[in-house]
């Protein structure tokens, strides 16, 4: 059996999947599967708001779109291909960070907290 994985992740870079693809590998290896390789992709919440209002193949999304399609290919064909990292593309790191935890002070207050009580020691 040969077997590919899709892990979406919301960390802003893929290549912290590379654990979660080797215990894959490893555990193919002990059950007799053959592992053929997996897509990562980082950011996955923000990439999902994003293909909502963005072209699929352009923008942040496009290597989401071709790391589908390079798995997609590989599953038709039945052959390996490599660990795929898909990233946003064009969507700063640092942007990336401000989005991410502007969520936190906007849910603290809806649950009546402020965000300064996010950050105190107890």
């Amino acid at each position: 059996r040969k077997i590919y994985v899709v892990s979406n992740m919301g960390l802003y870079e893929s290549s912290q999947l590379r654990n979660m693809f080797e215990t894959v590998r490893q555990w193919c290896g002990r059950m007799g599967f053959e592992y053929c390789g997996g897509l990562g992709v980082s950011a996955g919440e923000l990439q999902g708001v994003l293909m909502q209002h963005l072209p699929f193949r352009i923008g942040p999304t496009a290597a989401i779109a071709q790391g589908t399609e390079k798995l997609a290919a590989a599953i038709d064909n039945g052959e390996k291909t490599g660990d795929i990292f898909a990233e946003p593309k064009m969507f700063p790191r640092k942007l990336f960070m401000i989005v991410a935890n502007r969520s936190w002070d906007v849910n603290a207050r809806k649950n009546g907290i402020s965000p300064k009580d996010l950050y105190r020691q107890l």
